[in-house]
């Protein structure tokens, strides 16, 4: 692991959270340990974590804002952004800060487009939380903003996960590359993420005909190539679970 790709796992580390027993972060803080230069970046960073998640501790937040975001606007024909919501602006605004800073320390984006890098880093944010573009229980509503957005809309669901209620989508930009993120309610308070991207952008992706299993911290990964598409699908749970969703 070079310094660039420690810094891509290590700007997800939460100081004094159990964060450090997942093995690839483990794996980036001995690369800090043996390089002073990225040390004196990890410390900043972690300083930086620290004193904008005080800030964000002093801000009261209902305890319905959740809901309010993802589930507002449904049942509506025109699903718009909740632009009107003064504390859907000041998370907004509380995201763009921990982006910047997250983009100042590491610099400009590599080019590195290995598929085991961009599904830790999909797998690893939605786990910190997402902010989803839209919101809606409806998979057609969630299908037709991605096209409006231009953004792929032409996904193919397994049967598993048409049968589940949406709860929202992002339109995600990773290096410069559009990825469609759907989120699914599962039931039990439970919440599945589907990514999609053009498999032509990624390398070392999953073989046609083959499904590969990956623990991410505290999610389960199942990853696939069906046509022109590489698809992730992360949650809460085993192998066993993302299965049935898959057949």
């Amino acid at each position: 692991m070079d310094n660039r790709q420690a810094k891509e796992i290590l700007q997800l580390f939460r100081p004094g959270t159990t964060d450090a027993l997942d093995p690839q972060m483990a794996e980036a803080l001995q690369a800090v340990q043996r390089d002073p230069e990225l040390a004196k970046w990890f410390e900043e960073q972690c300083a930086v974590y620290l004193a904008v998640r005080g800030k964000l501790k002093q801000i009261e937040v209902p305890p319905d804002l959740k809901r309010k975001i993802l589930l507002g606007n449904v049942g509506r024909k025109s699903m718009a952004p909740l632009l009107y919501n003064p504390m859907v602006w000041l998370a907004a605004a509380a995201a763009i800060v921990v982006l910047g800073i997250g983009l100042w320390f590491l610099g400009t984006p590599g080019n590195d487009n290995d598929f085991s890098v961009y599904r830790d880093r999909q797998a690893r944010q939605v786990q910190r939380g997402y902010r989803m573009t839209m919101a809606s229980t409806n998979l057609n509503e969630i299908r037709g903003f991605l096209r409006a957005k231009r953004w792929d809309g032409d996904y193919v669901l397994t049967k598993g996960l048409e049968k589940l209620a949406g709860e929202g989508c992002a339109a995600i930009s990773w290096h410069q590359k559009r990825v469609s993120m759907i989120c699914f309610d599962a039931g039990n308070n439970k919440e599945l993420y589907l990514f999609v991207a053009n498999r032509s952008e990624l390398s070392n992706i999953p073989k046609p005909g083959q499904t590969e299993f990956t623990r991410i911290h505290n999610f389960m990964t199942a990853s696939w190539t069906a046509g022109d598409r590489v698809y992730i699908l992360a949650g809460s749970g085993d192998a066993a679970e993302l299965q049935a969703y898959l057949d």
